[in-house]
């Protein structure tokens, strides 16, 4: 369904998220940095929480092997948690009681976005973000 058709329930799920967002709930949002070599610090995370794959960066993919390694990464990674074999893996991190409630609202809002229109997005996003300056 497009999004024009969806114009309400988008205006009631913007609201609905500043007015929970308004009440200070326990909740800290954090990002996390994963290396190939393990990750950036030690940090003990608060419980309950939710990670978010926000981006990777793989690396260079220059030769046969590197292809081979790629491929085979792919294969067995879930994509939940990123590709296996990637250089730096960045999270986001939402800590405390009520994570449930905003991921809850993130899904529901996820799914008023069609296939194509979730492309759309993506590619606005990636047009602004690799712009050479």
């Amino acid at each position: 369904m497009s999004l024009r058709k969806n114009k309400r329930e988008i205006k009631r799920l913007i609201k609905a998220f500043e007015a929970e967002a308004a009440k200070f709930h326990d909740i800290t949002f954090s990002t996390y940095v994963i290396r190939s070599d393990g990750p950036v610090d030690n940090r003990k995370f608060r419980t309950p929480h939710h990670a978010i794959m926000l981006w990777q960066h793989y690396g260079k993919v220059a030769s046969d092997q590197d292809t081979e390694r790629l491929v085979r990464n792919l294969k067995e990674s879930d994509m939940q948690w990123g590709m296996r074999g990637a250089q730096i893996s960045f999270f986001g991190l939402i800590e405390g009681d009520s994570y449930e409630l905003f991921v809850r609202m993130a899904k529901r809002a996820g799914s008023l976005f069609g296939e194509k229109e979730a492309q759309k997005v993506k590619g606005r996003v990636l047009a602004g973000c690799c712009k050479t300056r």
